[in-house]
């Protein structure tokens, strides 16, 4: 092995910069009507993220420095120490570029979703004015400070940020369609893996992917080190992608050893099947490389965030529907003798069994009804005052000590009757996968129409995949955007009796 290191290596040595022809033909997959022609260099591509990003520092601080002075005008001029009011500036600015940068917003490489920036960048800013609110309390300075200027210095930052936020996502997403960002990439492996990669590699090529060379790895080839360390100084190549299996007759190990002279990031490309689940990712398990095909949902910050979520509106909710769930208990009480609550076991977070609580809207029944049968239109089981509180959605409202206790959330796939969950298991595929995470008072689906009865298997593929998408794409703005689409259009359904 030592010897074939040796010669290996021997093979990428100093050479005068000159003009090397690459293999960019069609026998390796390349398309006709890709150019070979670099787009642009890696040295403007390179100083082009560091601009826009450089450019997008200044601009948070200066946006920042400009909501402080419209919320002083709007605070009518008569702010006093104003030494204060300048060192709150100063740390804000300091805080927010610090959480940013941890958070990837000034990261131009990729190209996420506006969506996901502007939840990041919510979330972010939102820690740095809690951040500032604990620091002027500790040191004793909070009384100097206008509520009114903070709130309003907060909201017209976050409204200034997002704004440029979303101009930037539409520079940088036409950049990289136009390939401003596009990384030079040279490809190394066995003529049939090269075209297999390129042929993945196809949507992106001038686009995200400058491909700058590719190199046939035949048996003993030692000539392509050579071949490549002239074109990595040629054409400045950034990355090199290895596709795997590796089917050259010299070992992986000692192929990569030489890769170190060049400074190029190597990245081995496996070949993998085409899956029905989201994106793969490449981590490491004791210490060698896994590729997850699948995620637990709401983990970590997410999880912490979302239970945070859940205590806060859940104690503000039921302090103002307190009067109200008083009244519907009194009613309750004087429509029909039975209790106020009705209890009824559901499935929680992964499959667990929970009590789900509910005010009662039918008439205590004599026997039992192992199938849980749904209610329907002018069931007559139903109460006068249940059809009230089932047409309002009000007949829920209990469930926010379910989501105090922990056992639900505020948002999240509707639990359904254990019978149903057994019913459904066999017959719509992923149905178990609503219970990844823990069931919610209102939900994607609901807002969306998929309430009431589910007489046919359709409207319950429908519920389940509202539930799987939700899970997908959590994100702490998909929640609000569900509780104030159930506020406005959630309660009084046509479907729900």
């Amino acid at each position: 092995m030592s010897e074939l290191h040796a010669k290996m290596t021997d093979t990428l040595v100093p050479f005068p910069a000159g003009p090397h022809t690459d293999a960019l033909d069609s026998s390796f997959g390349i398309p006709d009507t890709y150019k070979a022609a670099r787009r642009t260099t890696s040295w403007i591509a390179n100083n082009l993220r560091a601009t826009i990003a450089m450019s997008m520092r200044f601009a948070d601080a200066l946006l920042i420095v400009s909501a402080a002075l419209a919320a002083y005008l709007i605070r009518d001029n008569n702010i006093e120490h104003l030494d204060i009011y300048f060192t709150e500036i100063t740390i804000n600015i300091l805080l927010t570029e610090i959480c940013f940068q941890h958070v990837g917003l000034y990261n131009i490489s990729k190209v996420s979703g506006l969506s996901i920036q502007i939840y990041r960048l919510v979330l972010s800013y939102g820690g740095v004015a809690a951040a500032l609110i604990v620091l002027d309390y500790t040191l004793k300075i909070s009384e100097q400070i206008s509520r009114v200027w903070s709130a309003v210095w907060f909201l017209l930052a976050l409204l200034f940020m997002a704004t440029v936020r979303f101009a930037v996502w539409r520079l940088v997403r036409r950049l990289h369609s136009a390939g401003r960002f596009a990384t030079p990439v040279a490809i190394i492996g066995s003529r049939a893996s090269v075209r297999h990669l390129v042929a993945r590699l196809a949507p992106e090529l001038g686009k995200t992917i400058d491909l700058v060379s590719v190199f046939d790895v035949g048996e003993d080839n030692f000539q392509v080190f050579d071949d490549l360390a002239k074109a990595s100084r040629v054409n400045c190549i950034d990355e090199v992608l290895i596709p795997l299996p590796w089917t050259s007759a010299v070992p992986l190990e000692a192929f990569l050893q030489p890769l170190r002279n060049l400074p190029v990031t190597v990245r081995l490309i496996p070949e993998l099947p085409k899956t029905s689940f989201g994106c793969l990712s490449l981590g490491e398990q004791c210490g060698l490389p896994a590729i997850s095909v699948l995620e637990r949902p709401l983990t970590g910050l997410q999880a912490a965030v979302k239970r945070a979520e859940d205590l806060i509106i859940s104690s503000i909710a039921l302090t103002f529907a307190a009067p109200v769930m008083l009244v519907v208990a009194l009613l309750i009480k004087l429509d029909s003798p039975g209790p106020v609550l009705f209890r009824q076991d559901r499935w929680g977070f992964n499959a667990r069994k929970i009590s789900v609580l509910k005010f009662r809207t039918m008439k205590v029944a004599t026997t039992f009804d192992a199938k849980v049968t749904q209610a329907t239109r002018n069931d007559p089981r139903v109460t006068s005052i249940g059809r009230i509180l089932r047409k309002t959605s009000l007949d829920e409202l209990p469930q926010l000590l379910n989501v105090l206790s922990g056992e639900m959330s505020l948002v999240g796939p509707r639990p359904h009757a254990v019978a149903h969950n057994e019913h459904y298991i066999a017959l719509i595929d992923n149905y178990l996968g609503r219970h990844k995470v823990k069931p919610g008072i209102t939900g994607l689906a609901q807002v969306n129409g998929c309430r009431g009865i589910t007489d046919t298997i359709d409207k319950m593929e429908s519920r389940v995949k509202f539930d799987l998408a939700y899970i997908d794409n959590w994100s702490l703005l998909l929640d609000l955007k569900v509780m104030l689409k159930t506020v406005f259009v959630g309660f009084a359904n046509k479907n729900a009796f």
